[in-house]
């Protein structure tokens, strides 16, 4: 797999992502739900993984792991916004 291709790939999370998140009306901050569930973006780096363990075309599982990686991000990013929420006490 080329760079081109590896960056189209890339390039297609990452559009999934931007038009996965609603924001709430009121304080514009990001809905939870699937989207923004820092467990479903690790569990799909942790799967991406497996799957990149499994594969034998380097290329392909290079990519693989820039794909873990950029769930691991997300999920770090879905963390970040649960701690910084306001809480219900």
């Amino acid at each position: 797999m080329g760079d081109t291709m590896r960056l189209e790939v890339l390039s297609f999370f990452r559009n999934i992502w931007r038009k996965s998140v609603v924001k709430d009306a009121k304080s514009g901050w990001p809905m939870s739900g699937l989207f923004n569930d820092p467990r479903v973006w690790g569990e799909r780096a942790t799967d991406m993984r497996k799957l990149a363990q499994g594969t034998r075309d380097s290329a392909t599982q290079r990519t693989m792991l820039e794909v873990a990686h950029a769930y691991d991000k997300l999920a770090g990013r879905g963390e970040k916004r649960l701690a910084e929420l306001p809480s219900s006490e």
